[in-house]
């Protein structure tokens, strides 16, 4: 647990790099409207009115986003984790306001509000901070996406406009589940190593803040498509880790170790994206100047749901991982595990690479209860079982002081934080061919 400042100042300071996106972004849109100008002159021929083919349509790909840790067939919305803390604090505040309020929330009450400013692909892994961005990236999906969990803002009358006009509690709902399709053109033949996610703001509600004795409940308030809703933007606080040096870790929140190759055969491919949060949100309770903010984010896994320094007010970030892979949708196969699964997730790698889960996301997953992987290009791949069994806990100061920190692995059921850490090989080298399944008849267990 940590002091964080009382009042957010991130939305208002961007990077180098936004202030560059914003000021060409009146030219992006014109330039889309001269592309669909051309494209519908192009469309017919002057003379016989035959389709011929543009160059500046896109034809090949599909770029989807998820929300997930799991390639297809996510599983349903599960507990709504809370941070050993926050809990520890409601009982030392028992029937107050914190313990009473706070404690009763639960998955059901948890909304969503996403702004996604543009995603960007790149054939590059350095730095990219003091280049231009043009260069350095492929600015391919360049449209604003909004999602949210009701259209109603705070303000009698007033509505959440724009994310209605995108349909975006039906895209919040396709982003938890088999992803949404967003708007892209297509790439130039290549092997695209990075790709990056710009997120401008993750707010998530309920979130309140409550008296340094646990009273006084009071629903925090923030703007969303330029209207009050009740909630806190979590993203201002993700930004940096305990003891980061100021790196934006969700504008951009990127992954520059993919392998995404696109060929100029002319065939369709996808491009799926998948950040991991469904599933993985906990309630954590903050000191401020005036008491505590009790607000819902991802689970500082990676901390051992520790934030004990003044030096670290205000990050909480490092949580999210995201990945990237490609696959062109008339040459792949399935792989499917008959064995006995015990486990919360099974996983596949290309066969041979490493894979450490707590610095990545694995190559493609699904649920334990499904058991089948789709969409794999033909090749070789290692099968594992991931599992949520990290217990940490930590004893607390009514102060706020976190302290005494422990972490106790292989224990099933108890104190789970949302994240796999633990994983266990079930299966090496399983063959994949295009329009076929694939069988691994290995028990995948990863329970104690």
């Amino acid at each position: 647990m940590q002091k964080i400042r009382s009042k957010t100042t991130l939305d208002h300071e961007y990077t180098k790099d936004y202030k560059i996106m914003k000021a060409t972004n009146s030219i992006h849109k014109t330039l889309k409207k001269l592309i669909l100008l051309i494209t519908g002159l192009l469309l017919l021929n002057s003379c016989t009115g035959e389709a011929v083919f543009s160059p500046l349509v896109n034809t090949r790909l599909k770029l989807i986003l998820k929300g997930t840790y799991e390639s297809n067939n996510p599983d349903v919305f599960g507990t709504l984790h809370e941070d050993d803390g926050s809990s520890t604090l409601r009982s030392a505040y028992s029937s107050s306001a914190m313990d009473t309020t706070w404690g009763a929330v639960t998955k059901d009450d948890l909304q969503w509000y996403i702004d996604i400013a543009e995603i960007r692909i790149s054939t590059r892994t350095d730095d990219f901070s003091g280049d231009d961005p043009t260069e350095y990236w492929s600015l391919f999906a360049r449209d604003r996406m909004l999602m949210c969990s009701t259209y109603n803002s705070n303000k009698s009358g007033k509505y959440l406009d724009s994310c209605s006009k995108q349909n975006g509690i039906s895209q919040l709902a396709n982003f938890f589940e088999e992803g949404i399709s967003y708007p892209a053109t297509d790439l130039g033949e290549g092997t695209y190593k990075q790709v990056a996610i710009y997120f401008r703001k993750l707010i998530t509600s309920p979130a309140y803040s409550f008296a340094s004795d646990g009273t006084s409940a009071n629903m925090q308030e923030v703007n969303f498509d330029n209207q009050p809703v009740n909630g806190y933007n979590v993203l201002s606080l993700m930004q940096n880790s305990p003891g980061g040096d100021g790196e934006s870790l969700l504008f951009p929140l990127h992954n520059n170790n993919l392998n995404l190759t696109v060929t100029s055969d002319g065939k369709p491919y996808v491009i799926e994206a998948r950040v991991f949060l469904k599933n993985l949100m906990m309630k954590h309770t903050a000191k401020t100047s005036s008491g505590w903010l009790s607000f819902i984010s991802p689970s500082d896994w990676s901390e051992n749901h520790l934030y004990d320094t003044d030096s670290d007010a205000g990050k909480v970030g490092g949580n999210v991982l995201m990945t990237a892979r490609l696959y062109y949708p008339d040459n792949v196969g399935s792989l499917k595990i008959t064995g006995a699964v015990d486990a919360d997730y099974v996983a596949v790698m290309p066969a041979g690479a490493s894979f450490d889960p707590l610095t990545q996301l694995p190559y493609a997953a699904t649920t334990a209860t499904n058991k089948t992987i789709t969409n794999l290009p033909p090749g070789t791949y290692d099968v594992y079982a991931t599992c949520d069994l990290t217990y940490k806990t930590c004893s607390t100061d009514v102060g706020g002081t976190m302290n005494d920190c422990t972490a106790e692995t292989d224990t099933a059921n108890v104190g789970k934080d949302g994240f796999p850490e633990k994983h266990v090989a079930c299966g090496t080298s399983i063959n994949v061919t295009a329009n076929n399944t694939a069988i691994d008849a290995t028990a995948c267990d990863c329970q104690p």
